[in-house]
């Protein structure tokens, strides 16, 4: 799938994490209330909250509205309807 949307970057920038963080967890609000924990350099290099996929808005079967992308790493990493 070609996945579009916003590096995560700029958002954590918006917030300005700890200066002591390493790792962040991303939570899904789907009913198994998936959550993983990921490096934040990680996230920092080339993650992306996901708005579209194949050109066209997320559907709910593939985590509308928001959906975490970690490229190269596991599927199951990339949490659907992230909160």
């Amino acid at each position: 799938s070609e996945w579009t949307g916003i590096p995560l970057a700029i958002l954590l920038d918006q917030i300005t994490p700890d200066p002591k963080a390493t790792w962040v967890i991303a939570e899904g609000a789907d009913a198994a209330a998936m959550n993983v924990s990921l490096p934040l350099a990680k996230l920092m290099d080339d993650a992306i909250v996901a708005l579209y996929q194949n050109g066209e808005r997320l559907r709910p079967e593939h985590g509308y509205p928001l959906r975490l992308i970690v490229p190269g790493w596991e599927g199951v990493l990339n949490v659907k309807w992230l909160r």
